[in-house]
């Protein structure tokens, strides 16, 4: 059982309150999500009623949750201006009242969307309040984040065959922070033969695979670069940009002196 005085206070305004499981989660921040910097953010608002229990954290975790994971029994006797309400308001009516009351032209409760989770960024204590009074429904100006799905499934294709790139020496290591920054971008950067060559990250899986595949011959391998040259006279002199499986050929020449160069 969770004992402060703010709790007791808590009990005496709303005798039927009843100590949940759910008050003793974690008080999340947006970038605890899982793929936060894949969600990008409308620029419009829009007022609309939640249910506070859809409330799962807060954003302005520097007053509260930066440095330490705190729970919501935790929260509510951490918040800052939650006196001035127990000294003036009595009951759990008037507490209510001042939940939804507008005080002002500005004075909203805001929250950011996170798909159907919501994180409170103003009216902290009042939108805590409300989750404690099992208040049901109340009203908030929504700020919402969209996932970026195309971004998602391009760092994830990334992220699954980097081991391999790395091993076939098309790049160097690369941590999680620049895979993700690198998924802003539909192309991506491989290095074959020392030259840069461009591809969409799509075609990245196919394209190992035609590599591993390609056969070059030691002692004939100076008649296919140049055979190869000839085919592709055009791309020399410039980088080489893979948009369709046809284009893979134009690596040719590329793939040979690399593989030479790394498995002869």
């Amino acid at each position: 059982m969770f004992e402060h005085e703010r709790i007791t206070w808590l009990k005496n305004i709303y005798p039927e309150f009843k100590e949940e499981k759910r008050f003793e989660e974690n008080v999340y921040r947006p970038c605890d999500l899982k793929y936060f910097d894949f969600f990008n953010r409308e620029e419009k608002q829009y007022t609309t009623v939640i249910n506070p229990k859809d409330i799962v954290g807060i954003e302005y975790g520097l007053g509260y949750n930066y440095y330490r994971k705190i729970n919501w029994y935790e929260l509510l006797c951490n918040l800052r201006r939650l006196d001035h309400v127990m000294n003036n308001f009595k009951t759990k009516k008037e507490v209510i009242d001042h939940i939804h009351r507008h005080y002002s032209e500005n004075d909203n409760k805001c929250v950011w969307k996170f798909g159907t989770c919501y994180f409170s960024v103003d009216g902290q204590h009042r939108l805590c309040l409300a989750k404690f009074l099992d208040v049901q429904s109340v009203e908030v100006s929504v700020t919402e984040f969209k996932l970026d799905k195309e971004r998602l499934i391009r760092y994830k294709k990334i992220k699954s065959i980097i081991n391999d790139l790395y091993k076939h020496h098309f790049t160097n290591k690369i941590d999680n922070e620049k895979l993700i920054e690198d998924s802003k971008q539909k192309d991506f950067c491989l290095f074959i033969y020392n030259e840069l060559v461009v591809i969409d990250i799509d075609l990245i899986p196919d394209f190992i695979k035609y590599y591993e595949s390609h056969m070059e011959h030691k002692l004939f391998y100076k008649i296919q670069l140049f055979i190869n040259d000839i085919l592709h006279t055009s791309e020399h002199e410039k980088n080489i940009k893979l948009k369709t499986k046809n284009d893979f050929k134009k690596a040719n020449s590329l793939i040979i002196k690399h593989k030479m160069k790394y498995y002869q």
